[in-house]
This record gives C-alpha cells, sequence and structure tokens, in this order.
C-alpha cells in the first residue's frame, strides 16, 4: 500500500496518511493535496478543516488555504458556517462562526455552538462571572443558557434550555432540568420534557426511554409525537445505541429469557408500528439493508454471524465472526482478524485478508 491509512472519499477526495502526515487524493489516487497537516477532516461543502500543531484553518479541494491554521479548534462546517474557537488567557474561550471565506460572520458572544442545521444552530451563553472575572460558583453548569440562533446571527429561540440538540426533521431534542424531550423551530415543546433518553429521527421514529413503575422502559415516538411501537425492558447499554434505530422499516427488539438455565438477552425485528415481525429468539440480529439481516447463533465452532433473507430464511449460513449490513450490495465481514467482503448470496468477493475496512458507499468503500 501507498498509505498508512486512507479515509472514505467525500466530495471526491480522501484523506491520506503517510509517516504521520495528511494530504488529500482525488478519485484518480492522484495526490492533490500534499502530505502537510497533521489533521485532515473530510470536505463538506467545498470546504475541509485541517490541522497542524494544534492549530486548524480551512483548505479548498485544490489545496487552496482558505484560512490559516489560527483557530484552537473548528466544528464541522454546515449550511455554509462552522463553529470556530479560540482559548484565550486563563482559559476563556472566544467562539465566533466562520464562512468558507474564513471570515467570522457571527461575533464572539457565546461559549460553545453547534453546528447549522434546518437553518438554525445551538449556543450556549457564557455563565455569569463576579467582579474578578471568576465564573460564579453559585451558577450552575449550563442552567438555563442554550438557545438557537439564525446564520445571520439573529437569536431565534432565547436560551432557556440546560441543553439541546441539532434539528433533524424539524425537531431538536431539548432538556429541561434532567429531562429530554423535542421541541420545533419555535423553541416550543411538542414532546414534553419526561425522558431520561431520546434518540435521533430514524425513518420518523424516535427510540424513548423513561422509568415506568421502577422500570427503565423503552419505546418509539412518531414526528408527530403519537405514542408507537413496542415496549420493552432494558438491560444493557446496547439498547440505547444504534441497535434500536430503524432501518428499512425495521428496528431490533429486545427481551431476557432463560435457555438452558441461563438467563439470555434474545432480538427481534418489529416494524414502524411496533407490530412484531421476528419474535426474540436470536442471540444477534440486526435490521434488515438490501434484503439480509445480518444475525448470530451458536454453532460447533461458537458463535456466528450469517444472514437472514426477508422471509426469514438462512440464505447465508453462521460463518463469521462478524457480519455488517450490506452498502452497494456489498457487506464487511470479519473472520479472525481479517476484513473482507460478501455479496447478497454469501459469495466472497474480496477475501478477509484486510486488517481494516469500511462499509462501501458509492462505487468505493
Amino acid at each position: 500500500p501507498e498509505y498508512d491509512a486512507v479515509a472514505p472519499f467525500s466530495e471526491g477526495r480522501a484523506a491520506v496518511e503517510r509517516g504521520g502526515k495528511l494530504g488529500y487524493d482525488d478519485r484518480r489516487g492522484r495526490l492533490v493535496v500534499p502530505l502537510r497537516y497533521d489533521e485532515a477532516e473530510p470536505f463538506v461543502g467545498g470546504v475541509a478543516v485541517v490541522g497542524v500543531n494544534d492549530r486548524y484553518g480551512l483548505i479548498a479541494p485544490q489545496g487552496r488555504v482558505l484560512l490559516p491554521p489560527v483557530f484552537d479548534a473548528i466544528g464541522r462546517f454546515a449550511e455554509g458556517l462552522a463553529p470556530a474557537r479560540h482559548r484565550g488567557p486563563g482559559g476563556a474561550d472566544t467562539l465566533v462562526f466562520v464562512n468558507a471565506r474564513g471570515e467570522g460572520v457571527i461575533g464572539p458572544r457565546y461559549a460553545d455552538a453547534g453546528r447549522f442545521s434546518e437553518g438554525l444552530a445551538w449556543v450556549r451563553l457564557p455563565k455569569p462571572r463576579d467582579v474578578d472575572g471568576d465564573a460564579r460558583p453559585d451558577t450552575l453548569p449550563g442552567a438555563d443558557s442554550v438557545g438557537f440562533v439564525a446564520p445571520t446571527g439573529q437569536l431565534i429561540i432565547p436560551p432557556r434550555f440546560t441543553w439541546a440538540d441539532d434539528f433533524a426533521q424539524g425537531v431538536a431534542r431539548g432538556r429541561t432540568g434532567d429531562r429530554l424531550g423535542l421541541i420545533d423551530a419555535a423553541g416550543n415543546y411538542i414532546l414534553l420534557p419526561e425522558y431520561r433518553y431520546i434518540g435521533r429521527p430514524h425513518e420518523g421514529r424516535l427510540r424513548v426511554a423513561r422509568a415506568e413503575n421502577g422500570v427503565e422502559r423503552f419505546g418509539y415516538v412518531d414526528l408527530l409525537c403519537q405514542p408507537g411501537g413496542a415496549q420493552y425492558d432494558a438491560f444493557t447499554e446496547a439498547l440505547a445505541s444504534d441497535e434500536g434505530v430503524f432501518s428499512g422499516g425495521t428496528a431490533v427488539n429486545q427481551q431476557r429469557a432463560t435457555v438452558g438455565g441461563r438467563w439470555l438477552l434474545l432480538q427481534g425485528l418489529i416494524d414502524s408500528t411496533g407490530r412484531v415481525l421476528v419474535p426474540p429468539r436470536y442471540e444477534s440480529l440486526r435490521p434488515f439493508s438490501q434484503g439480509r439481516a445480518p444475525y448470530a447463533a451458536r454453532t460447533p465452532q461458537g458463535r456466528k454471524w450469517g444472514y437472514l433473507n426477508r422471509a426469514l430464511q438462512p440464505v447465508v449460513p453462521p460463518q463469521f465472526d462478524v457480519a455488517y449490513a450490506h452498502r452497494g450490495g456489498l457487506a464487511r465481514v470479519r473472520s479472525g482478524a481479517r476484513y473482507g467482503y460478501v455479496d447478497t448470496t454469501g459469495r466472497v468477493v474480496v477475501p478477509p485478508t484486510y486488517d481494516q475496512a469500511d462499509d462501501f458507499a458509492g462505487a468505493l468503500g
């Protein structure tokens, strides 16, 4: 291999590393940005964040410097803007939003900020300080200090949340006290803050968790905030991960069961209405992707992964140590410590010979 590491393509550029320095290749494999950076992020909107000696700036796809590395941190570009931070004496931060030309367009009045999404970005006001410039000890971190601004800098939603997240599909997660709810673009709660956990939207559904009779329960709400989907006991942290999100109209459901005198967590699948498609009977199961669902079962060789079809037939018998979802007609699999790729029939297209591998995206992985 010519490089020590290669990242996935984004906007026709892939970050590449050799000898501890990074640059960018194009899709023809040509090095279009020399290996001169310590850090190199994916291109977004024709701009990439790069770092040298713990300072960050911006470059264009051909390597032209748009903003020299002068900031202590630059967040993700979205909708033409990114939050950028200077760390001043005594730890006091200055945060501005910069555009693709490296110009500061929203001034330094916030302590923290997120990326723009659907025309809004969350911002956190700095904590009040006493006459000596120290943060007041009686001020709780983040207490009622998060709101949202527009790309013009106008404060659209006044700071009244203890925490908030980016908007997605018209809603954002917001916290009042220690409980989460959902807010709309006007800052009003459309799902009251009574949940311990709310996931990101996936296919019109959000996973939620709250205590019921002393037991934490997981379920789903739709984007109109009508309760939907099945509820089930949460016994592992896995249920707070991406395992429970909807993909291809299905999501993983999990129940505890006794098998052979042992307590096991068995997994199945539900649809977006909560109807059980696959009863919880597999040790591990993933949602369908391109007509295939990875599943794990016990074999004489131990726990192995294969693939089910929509009729719940094992079209690829359990034989891999790990099996991932199909993307672009191919799925990443691991045998031992090596990765390769199989197609939807289970045919090995790329033998497991690689130390690392990514899912396929477009024509290239």
